[in-house]
Parts: C-alpha cells; sequence; structure tokens
C-alpha cells in the first residue's frame, strides 16, 4: 500500500488511503442527547486509513494552526488548512489497533498470511 501512496499522482499535495472504496458497513446515526436524531446515508463515508501522506511544507503549514477538537489525524489538519486531501485505494488487512480485540484480530490475519507463503514456499505441503 505504501507504493500506492508514494507511487501517487505527483501533482496532487496530499493522500490518505481509505479502505478499498467500500462504504462503512455498520449502522450510522447521530445522536443527540443520548437518542438516536438521524440516520446518516453509509455511502458517504469512508474509513481512511494511515498511512497518510503530505508535502512537507503543506503539513507543516496546516500545523500552525491552534489545536481544534475536530483533529482526528493529519489529513483533518491539512483540509482544515483548506488543502484538498485525495483518497487513494486502501487495503482491508491494513487496521487499526486500538482495543485488544484488534490485537486477536490483526495476530489472525499475520497468522493466516505467513500459513499462506509457506505453501507458496512449498513447505508444510
Amino acid at each position: 500500500m505504501t507504493d500506492k501512496l508514494f507511487l501517487g499522482d505527483l501533482r496532487l499535495n496530499a493522500f490518505t488511503p481509505r479502505r478499498n472504496h467500500t462504504i462503512v458497513r455498520s449502522g450510522i446515526k447521530r445522536i443527540k442527547d443520548g437518542n438516536i436524531a438521524a440516520d446518516v446515508a453509509r455511502d458517504t463515508l469512508a474509513a481512511v486509513q494511515t498511512p497518510q501522506v503530505f508535502r512537507a511544507d503543506i503539513l507543516r503549514r496546516a500545523y500552525e494552526a491552534e489545536y481544534r477538537p475536530e483533529f482526528t489525524d493529519d489529513a483533518s489538519v491539512v483540509e482544515q488548512a483548506g488543502e484538498a486531501v485525495f483518497l487513494c485505494e486502501g487495503e482491508r488487512t491494513n487496521l487499526k489497533i486500538t482495543t485488544p480485540e484488534d490485537m486477536v484480530i490483526a495476530e489472525a490475519l499475520l497468522a493466516g498470511r505467513e500459513k499462506t507463503e509457506e505453501s507458496a514456499d512449498g513447505e508444510n505441503l
């Protein structure tokens, strides 16, 4: 995936991968006062991933802004500075590991990858 990012269109200043053009799968609701206030159209959302790639001068200038709670990642800081951030194809297996459950999933994916690589090398056949 990093090859895709670094070999992207050099005329563009900022890239972030999203999961294989996949819309968010979970039901998404806007909440107000602890209750569901509205549905959110999933086809307008994308799960973005890291790594994110930016021209250094744009990223530095963006981070000169005062902190805002809307800043969730580098892309959000660059967007708030008025720069466009373009999406490129990401990888479904590029997980964000935040919880212990995420680690279990990551370990299972790695074990599956290792088993596949061993089979491809002719081992354990």
